[in-house]
């Protein structure tokens, strides 16, 4: 094909079939000299024709003519120029696609980088705020439980270390009246019974005894609980047997318990923590208990609760069921 119409890259080529086909030959080539011409060919730099190689030449055999543009370096030296030159191209070219190849490494790598490092400002954020929150929390807790253990109790009077004054005004007024000395004992003897009720019912609930526990209740007494609307011992006995028959264990702790007593009336007040096999919660538990026919009962029960959420829920097998 004409020179003139091929790309660069069939030049190259054609300069190497040329070189090889030199260098293949099996005649010995004598010295080259410097005045070595291709007279007879075109002198233009890019032929239109492909001649044929004179008798001139040393590589010119009668059997084998060689098609060489005019434009073929006339010494073995240049044709060797040449093909280096045609070797640096290609080492070029080599070296382009290795930089542009590391040039997406390295903008892969910096967008790996950046998506790493909002991963982890997004998860110090989520760690700063479940912080936050349970600090929050736990002060709330400590100031509950500040206000409770600052609650007055009630405790009976010390009696006062007798004088001679004194002495001499109990003379003169006479002995103290029954009546004041009676209603101590009797707000001291309520505290006892009401407090042996207390214990009777925490003792019942956590060995999980739906009789017992709901006989510390009166008939009509009124329980309300963790933002419910209040409740009565109907539906406290089928609330409890349900649940009940989910837990394996319960265990109730008070913290700070105090009474306040007054005639027939008592108001128990305590820090309340409750632990189950599906529960947990805890705080403010109040209790009003009443003395009626000669027994006290509770009336009524409030839960203001400051924590607390579901555990892992028991497979049926192990879950344990009341009669």
């Amino acid at each position: 094909m004409p020179l003139e119409a091929a790309n660069p890259l069939e030049q190259v080529r054609t300069l190497l079939s040329v070189v090889s086909e030199e260098f293949a030959s099996p005649l010995s080539p004598p010295e080259i000299s410097e005045d070595l011409s291709f007279s007879a060919l075109p002198q233009a730099i890019v032929p239109s024709t492909v001649m044929e190689v004179t008798e001139k030449s040393p590589f010119a055999t009668p059997e084998r003519v060689l098609p060489t543009p005019a434009s073929l370096p006339a010494t073995l030296s240049d044709k060797k120029n040449l093909l280096k030159v045609g070797i640096g191209a290609g080492g070029t070219i080599l070296s382009i696609l290795l930089i542009i190849w590391g040039g997406r490494i390295r903008e892969n790598r910096a967008e790996t980088e950046r998506q790493q490092s909002i991963q982890r400002a997004a998860l110090q954020t989520q760690i700063e705020e479940t912080k936050a929150t349970s600090e929050k929390v736990l002060r709330e807790l400590t100031e509950m439980k500040q206000r409770v253990t600052s609650s007055p109790s009630v405790e009976p009077p010390a009696p006062s270390a007798p004088t001679t004054s004194s002495s001499n005004a109990s003379e003169d007024e006479g002995p103290e009246p029954a009546s004041n000395h009676n209603s101590e004992e009797a707000n001291l003897n309520a505290q006892k019974a009401a407090t042996s009720l207390y214990s009777d019912w925490s003792t019942a609930w956590q060995k999980r005894d739906l009789e017992g526990y709901l006989k510390c209740y009166a008939p009509d007494a009124l329980i309300k609980r963790v933002h419910k609307s209040p409740y009565q011992i109907g539906e406290l006995r089928a609330m409890m047997r349900s649940k009940w028959a989910k837990e394996r264990s319960i265990e109730i702790t008070d913290y700070t318990l105090t009474w306040k007593v007054k005639g027939n009336t008592a108001r128990a007040t305590a820090f309340q923590r409750y632990d189950s096999t599906t529960w947990w919660d805890e705080g403010i538990k109040t209790l009003i208990l009443k003395k009626r026919d000669g027994e006290w009962k509770i009336t009524e029960e409030s839960f203001e609760r400051h924590g607390g959420g579901a555990k892992s829920a028991l497979p049926l097998s192990e879950q344990v069921y009341d009669d």
